[in-house]
């Protein structure tokens, strides 16, 4: 029997994500989870010794998943970041747009303790055209995380790890909820 797929995204991302499912494995059992209180849920007997044989899949989401949820689970859990290696962290798109980058994208990893350092998988990369609005990159964004995630979805369903990239690594950029507040700051 084919491991279940526990999705933690938004539930409109997430309904869109298992119709891509369900259309590449029919039967194939999907869950959404929305929340960190969904994700404690399915996790409350597991642990090293009962490891949830499901694969979690982050994907554009800010639910941190604890440590011990990481180890107890078969395969490896998998996310998708919105932005690049180049940008780590929950405001990448602010600092993509803060810095006028000529590209964005979205970097499929293995999910480690530390947020968004895991091994790389796949990068997905767009040209951002000069004076492109937030709403723009916002929708390209996903647009470019659908993609990646349609094309990596035979390995996402495969009883394997996906492959990663050997010479992939992330940027020391910080982009998180911290860097967000003193560049808004210093913004003025």
């Amino acid at each position: 029997m084919a491991r279940p797929i526990l999705l933690l995204s938004d539930m409109v991302s997430g309904a869109a994500l298992a119709d891509m499912i369900e259309a590449a494995d029919p039967g194939r059992e999907v869950a959404v989870v929305t929340s960190r209180q969904a994700l404690d849920g399915v996790f409350r007997e597991a642990g090293p010794q009962r490891p949830v044989e499901a694969r979690l899949i982050g994907f554009f989401t800010g639910v941190l998943v604890p440590r011990r949820y990481l180890a107890a689970l078969r395969p490896a859990p998998m996310n998708f970041h919105p932005g690049t290696p180049d940008y780590p962290g929950k405001h990448a798109l602010a600092f993509a747009l803060h810095d006028r980058a000529p590209e964005f994208g979205v970097t499929a990893h293995v999910m480690v303790p530390r947020v968004d350092s895991g091994p790389i998988v796949a990068v997905s990369r767009f040209a951002v055209p000069a004076g492109s609005p937030e709403a723009w990159l916002r929708y390209r964004t996903f647009r470019s995380g659908f993609a990646l995630f349609r094309r990596l979805l035979p390995a996402l369903l495969g009883p394997d790890d996906p492959p990663v990239l050997p010479d992939a690594g992330w940027s020391d950029r910080d982009c998180s909820e911290r860097a967000f507040q003193d560049l808004k700051a210093s913004a003025g």
